[in-house]
């Protein structure tokens, strides 16, 4: 009888009441890029029926990020995330009935999708730089008609192969050029270590996929996958049947990440926010003799005796853990995922109660010795995107709750901007002012001014200045109004020019008409403060009257 996949792969238990939620690998949504920012720039432009359902920007781009990395790019598919091309992938390259090479121990869902197509999944050992070859070599000498593996970020391990390991695999798997090789790159945008590509060359069917999920933002369900030729017809045949196709406006909004500066530095900061807290759980751990594995990724593999006391102890002092049993069908691991409250990572370890005690650890072997199948424990899988210490620029987005790696879990909400869409900011402006004129009336008071400025956002290029000024020397005041164009020229610095008109009130000649060009150079300290040095030169349409030359500070807070 053909495997079918087991009901607990599919079974969402809710965390108790008052309990930290630790299920899920969700991504530190204070780490996400501003999605508000990016689809107020993307075309609103709709694809026809008959058209190429392709973004030409995204697909260049991911293009050259293959290339880059040796994988053959000829043949490219946008899918609905990660799990969406792997699925049907496995439909395109093997039979109900067939084996598959998995990762021991893997991610649910690769497990799942093999046993959803009655295909059976033979179990491939892992250590810290991924499949062991010996092991491969086992798995594909008993029969096995493709191998699905995740060459970095994977999960539960945080294994990452090495430009070694990679090499190893290629020549395991070059005996088998008929086998088709799957691999699961998801986290490319997002990971700290290089891709080595394990596949080789000429290979008749494989497929990497690389997803915006973990990147951007949960439901931005966008992914690119590289195939050959056949796998990737397929690929396209079934997708059209099924869904049509990716919607473009959310490959348009994945190609404006790849293009926008302060996406890219948000998530630049996301990657080493990761591997900062990765490194202190480790070393936390590690200083009260627990040895723990982790060398990407939002998992940190941690194999102890009795994983059903350690979740009942965890869950008594209000950490709810994933029993692990989804990790593959031989293993017991737990999964500490996403969470609303956020104590330090340091605090899990530091709790020096009695189910430390029973954190007993092997060594994490060549063979994958510290594997529960292999070893004789239970393991624990830590899910660093919840236990995460803020890097200072960040601020906290409220969030809804988008369940699951990958397309793993089913959202149950969303990721929202802190405060809204922050499309308004006020400002004050304090600093010198000199006036041409000379005049009794420009004798008034010291060559000081102090004003405030409200601005409107419709993009991160083009904002809306209102701004009230009072000028003490020559006792003037500013009502003026008008645009100013900003370039992100180093992010979080941006440079801007705008002009302003508007009334200037002068204490000798009364109400005039006046204009202002100006210049700013700001820096975003946090999502919502920002300060600024600034020039303006007020020049009031009238004769008799001076200009005067500002030189001022800003200090705003975007709402």
């Amino acid at each position: 009888m053909l495997p079918r996949p087991a009901q607990r792969e599919y079974i969402e238990v809710p965390a108790p009441p008052g309990t930290v939620d630790l299920q899920v690998a969700d991504p530190d949504p204070r780490l996400l890029p501003d999605l508000q920012r990016i689809f107020a720039r993307i075309e609103t432009k709709s694809d026809a029926y008959g058209g190429s359902h392709v973004d030409a920007d995204l697909l260049e781009r991911m293009r050259a990020d293959f290339e880059a990395d040796g994988v053959d790019a000829s043949n490219l598919i946008v899918t609905s995330g990660a799990i969406a091309a792997i699925y049907r992938a496995l439909h395109a390259c093997a039979a109900a009935g067939d084996k598959v090479a998995v990762e021991d121990p893997g991610f649910n869902e690769h497990h799942a999708s093999v046993r959803a197509h009655s295909m059976i999944p033979v179990p491939v050992a892992l250590d810290e730089q991924g499949m062991v070859p010996g092991s491969l070599a086992a798995a594909l000498n008993g029969g096995a008609r493709a191998v699905l593996l995740t060459p970095r970020f994977q999960n539960p391990s945080g294994a990452a192969l090495t430009k070694a390991r990679a090499s190893e695999l290629r020549e395991v798997l070059a005996g088998y050029p008929e086998v088709a090789v799957l691999v699961d790159d998801y986290a490319s945008l997002l990971c700290d270590r290089p891709y080595y590509h394990c596949i080789g060359r000429g290979r008749s069917r494989f497929l990497v996929v690389r997803s915006f999920n973990k990147v951007v933002a949960p439901d931005l369900r966008v992914a690119m996958a590289a195939a050959d030729a056949e796998t990737a017809d397929r690929l396209r045949r079934e997708q059209w049947l099924v869904d049509g196709w990716v919607s473009v406006y959310l490959q348009r909004a994945a190609a404006a990440v790849l293009a926008s500066r302060p996406a890219q530095a948000v998530i630049s900061r996301a990657r080493r926010t990761y591997v900062a807290q990765r490194t202190e759980l480790l070393s936390a751990l590690g200083e009260r003799g627990i040895a723990a594995h982790g060398a990407t990724g939002l998992n940190v593999w941690v194999p102890v005796d009795d994983e059903a006391a350690v979740a009942r102890g965890l869950l008594d002092r209000g950490w709810c853990v994933r029993p692990g049993a989804r990790a593959a069908p031989e293993i017991q691991v737990l999964n500490f995922g996403s969470r609303r409250s956020r104590p330090r990572i340091s605090d899990v370890a530091r709790d020096g109660t009695p189910w430390e005690a029973r954190l007993r650890v092997p060594g994490f072997t060549p063979q994958g010795a510290c594997m529960p199948s292999r070893c004789g424990t239970s393991a624990l899988a830590v899910c660093l995107s919840v236990l995460a210490i803020a890097a200072a620029p960040c601020v906290a987005q409220e969030s809804g709750r988008t369940d699951g790696p990958e397309g793993s879990e089913y959202g149950k909400g969303g990721y929202s901007s802190p405060g809204g869409a922050r499309d308004f900011s006020l400002s004050l402006q304090f600093g010198g002012a000199l006036q041409s004129d000379q005049s009794d009336g420009a004798r008034y008071g010291a060559p000081l001014f102090g004003g405030i400025t409200a601005t409107f956002w419709p993009s991160d290029w083009v904002v809306f200045d209102l701004s009230g000024a009072y000028v003490a020397s020559g006792r003037r005041y500013n009502g003026l109004a008008g645009p100013r164009f900003r370039v992100p020229f180093f992010y979080p610095m941006a440079l801007s020019a705008g002009f302003q008109a508007g009334v200037m009130v002068l204490k000798d000649a009364g109400v005039r008409f006046g204009v202002s060009p100006n210049a700013m150079l700001d820096f975003e300290v946090t999502r919502r403060v920002l300060v600024g040095l600034g020039y303006a030169l007020d020049v009031p349409v009238s004769d008799g009257a001076g200009v005067v030359q500002r030189v001022f500070l800003s200090m705003g807070y975007r709402f």
